[in-house]
């Protein structure tokens, strides 16, 4: 698994075919209807925790049945909820624009042979956009407890739905 990263990510390798797990991942969810933390639509679904259970930086789990030549897959991928994973990446886009516009400014007022002040918002910016590493980093890392609890249950639903999925190689 793929433990690095705002979004770490896993595949299960399938031993049947894509429609076939597809139909039995289906039918598994329609019956647990009365599970409101596990949803699917089409050949995706996603896997959440209790609200009461949550904190700032909480994952949830996002699944796809992934259908290609000889090689059909679960691809799994866990995220923090929906509006700080906005949140997150506005901060980046205003952060980058910061960058990208004062450097610009910067490269003016050096060609005007003035003081380029502006490169202090860029390593403010930059700054910022490393804090945001950290602190995502360290969030991510007091939720562990929650991405195992997600993956797990994960692996009970394959279980119960019946799914074959090949050995690990």
């Amino acid at each position: 698994m793929n433990w690095y990263g705002l979004r770490p990510s896993f595949q299960i390798p399938l031993a049947e075919s894509y429609p076939s797990a597809l139909q039995k991942l289906t039918t598994y969810y329609r019956q647990q209807n009365q599970d409101p933390l596990f949803h699917m639509n089409e050949d995706y679904g996603e896997l959440r925790l209790p609200p009461e259970e949550y904190r700032i930086w909480s994952p949830y789990l996002s699944f796809y049945l992934h259908h290609s030549e000889g090689r059909d897959c679960i691809v799994c991928r866990f995220a923090p909820r929906p509006h700080i994973w906005t949140f997150v990446w506005a901060v980046y886009l205003m952060m980058t624009c910061s960058i990208f516009f004062s450097l610009m400014f910067a490269y003016a007022q050096w060609m005007l042979d003035q003081t380029p002040w502006t490169l202090i918002i860029t390593i403010i910016a930059a700054v910022v956009i490393l804090t945001i590493n950290i602190i995502a980093g360290i969030g991510q890392s007091w939720s562990v407890d929650q991405i195992n609890f997600l993956h797990e249950k994960f692996n009970r639903i394959i279980s119960a739905a019946q799914i074959q999925v090949k050995a690990e190689e």
